[in-house]
This record gives structure tokens, sequence and C-alpha cells, in this order.
């Protein structure tokens, strides 16, 4: 199992509000964040959300984890809140979305836990599954609402549903759209194998790509370029990310917001 990451930021944006971070102990792992950036301070807030990620997995991981959604989100938020309080950072810096993933004990499953928004390619030879989760009115439900009761009626009152989008690219374009409860919990499990063996998670980064001229371009456009890796050896994300991007800057597409990427690749 090869992992990788990639990490940049948006043309619109001054400072980068993602955060993402790996590592293979005590299983392979991805974690990022993505700060809201109408408050302040999410930059650091996305930091303090991943770390704190890192620490459950770290010390809450047995021989066969699979935390409980909401558990898992309640004690990095308390925990961030806490860290948060002794830098002197108010709550609305932990305003930020935060997609957590992870191989299982023994087997090729990947789990994938989402609060907020955010996107993810499932892909093999044959097809590729794009699927991304976005919000009506477009604004995340943060984990740092359940630290704030008032917040929290305020969102509950803008009366938002969550909407999971999925295309599958092949030799057909499928899409599919279904719509949840904004606070429901968004759990997924993707088999790596000889069919499917690679899995990309993302920031909603992933879908601000610009043309100068023609407005926003449709994600089906340039999802599988992401994961047309020449070598799977080392840095193999940041490569093909890095190309990705200066081939569609010369033709004046540029990702408008910031853009954080990781990816589980199964060796063949």
């Amino acid at each position: 199992m090869q992992i990788d990451t990639f990490l940049t930021i948006g043309k619109s944006h001054k400072v980068c509000e993602d955060y993402i971070l790996s590592g293979t102990d005590p299983m392979p792992y991805i974690i990022l964040a993505d700060g809201c950036s109408s408050s302040k301070g999410t930059d650091m807030g996305a930091r303090l959300l991943c770390y704190l990620a890192q620490q459950y997995i770290r010390f809450r991981s047995t021989k066969y984890f699979e935390p409980d959604h909401k558990e898992m989100g309640m004690w990095i938020i308390h925990n961030a809140e806490l860290v948060a309080k002794q830098l002197g950072l108010p709550n609305h810096s932990l305003d930020s979305t935060l997609i957590i993933a992870y191989k299982n004990y023994g087997i090729n499953n990947i789990r994938v836990h989402f609060y907020g928004d955010g996107c993810l390619i499932y892909f093999g030879k044959k097809q590729t599954l794009f699927g991304q989760i976005e919000y009506t009115k477009n604004a995340p439900y943060y984990l740092s609402y359940y630290i704030d009761p008032e917040r929290d009626q305020l969102f509950h009152d803008m009366k938002q549903d969550k909407i999971v989008k999925t295309l599958i690219t092949g030799q057909s374009l499928i899409g599919t759209t279904e719509i949840f409860a904004y606070d429901s919990p968004s759990v997924y499990n993707y088999i790596l194998n000889d069919e499917f063996n690679g899995l990309l998670i993302a920031s909603d980064g992933m879908t601000s790509f610009i043309a100068d001229r023609e407005g926003l371009v449709d994600p089906s456009l340039y999802i599988n370029e992401f994961h047309e890796f020449k070598t799977t050896k080392g840095e193999f994300l940041k490569r093909r990310v890095n190309k990705l991007l200066k081939n569609l800057a010369k033709e004046e597409i540029y990702n408008a917001d910031d853009l954080s990427v990781g990816a589980f690749l199964l060796e063949e």
C-alpha cells in the first residue's frame, strides 16, 4: 500500500487554509482539513483538527479499528477547543471540514469519514468513481458547531440538506444525486483490489477549477488525470498533480480554492 499527499493554495487566496498529513503507524492513514475562508484563524484550526485526528488514530486504534463516527468527531473537536483556548484562538477558528481515511488492519479496505464537504476518486483501469459531498447553501456542517449551541441552532434554522453526487466514468458516463439530512454521518468503505486499485480523498478545491474566459470547469473533464500515474514510486501523487496543474495553467485554468489531495494506491 502506497500513500502520498499534495497541497497547494488557491488562486483567489492569500493564506492556505487547507492542511493535510499522513502516516503509516499504526496503519496507513491520511487526514485533511479545509478551513472556512470567512472565519479568522482557520489555517491554524485546520492544522489542529488534523493533528488531533492523528492522535485519536494513534491512541485509540485496535486490531479491528472501526470507531464510532460521532464519538470520534466529538473527541477531536473538544480537544481542539482546549488547545485553541490555550493558543488564544476563538472557537470559530475551528470552522473547518475534516476528512479522515485509514486502512483497516489485515485487509485492503479504506474507511473514510467526512465531517463537512469534500471529494473522493475511487479508480481502476476501466472505471473511475468520482464522489462529492456538498450542502444546498454552500455552508458545510462543521464539527465546531457542536461546541457552540447558538451557532448550531442558527445552522439548523437554515434548513440545509447534504447532497452526495456520484459520477462514474468509463465506457459510459453515469451520474446520481442523493439528498440527506445535514447532520447525517458520512462514512464509506472502499476495497482496493485488481479492479479498483486506488483511492484519492480531496478538499472541495478539486471542483474549484476556473477557466478565465468560461467560468467553472466541469470536473468530468479532468478528474481522471488526477490518477494517471506514470510511476508509483516515491512522491507519485505530487508529481502527477503538479504536472496536471501545469497543463491546466497552459489553458488558463486554475484552482480558485485551496486544494489538498491524499492517495492510497495498491501496487500491482
